[in-house]
């Protein structure tokens, strides 16, 4: 007799990390229940099985802040986020995290404006733009950048492209940073890449 089965894997599903290849095989009487000369026969060969995903590839496409502001008062931010890989976001909601930052890169020494959380799934070319305000301390001043990271604490699944989650925002001279200048007088002066609180 042919039985065709529907064979449920890890669970009821291949999980959306598992890639690579896998074996498949089928053993009768797995429970022992029926008496046989020998026991050693009861397993199929291994059908090989490789499994492939079609990886999302979530990037910050812009940021746009004030190029100057007061310290203490609030700014506001705007981001855009787009997938640029082949596949559909695993989950449908990840984090965005807002950065104050002396260079163009996210440290251990930069402030965190705030996180903002993201809802719905990104198909392949997809994108989506949010805008926040944050609220800046009364005793900070200097020129900073401006750095958003779309999927903060990898929720969404991305392969090899979890590297490219962050964008400080485009400054005065196109040089890559949002310039906004910090200092004690609303007068501040624009600087050439960085965003300057004042």
């Amino acid at each position: 007799m042919l039985r065709v089965m529907l064979i449920l894997l890890l669970g009821g599903f291949v999980q959306a990390s598992s890639t690579g290849d896998y074996y498949l095989f089928v053993k009768t009487d797995s429970g022992l229940a029926v008496a046989e000369s020998s026991e050693a026969n009861n397993a199929s060969s291994a059908h090989a099985i490789p499994i492939t995903r079609d990886t999302p590839d979530l990037q910050v496409t812009s940021v746009t802040a004030p190029a100057s502001l007061a310290s203490g008062q609030p700014i506001a931010v705007t981001w855009s986020v787009k997938d640029f890989g082949d596949g559909r976001t695993n989950l449908d909601f990840w984090n965005d995290d807002v950065y104050l930052s002396a260079d163009s890169t996210i440290g251990s020494g930069d402030i965190l404006f705030g996180t903002v959380q993201h809802s719905g799934t990104l198909n392949p070319n997809q994108s989506y733009t949010r805008t926040a305000s944050f609220s800046t301390d009364v005793q900070l001043t200097g020129a900073y950048f401006v750095i958003v990271r779309t999927d903060s604490t990898n929720l969404i699944i991305e392969g090899g492209f979890e590297n490219n989650n962050d964008r400080a925002a485009a400054g005065s001279n196109g040089g890559g940073g949002i310039v906004a200048r910090v200092t004690a007088a609303l007068s501040s002066t624009l600087l050439p890449s960085p965003i300057s609180i004042c």
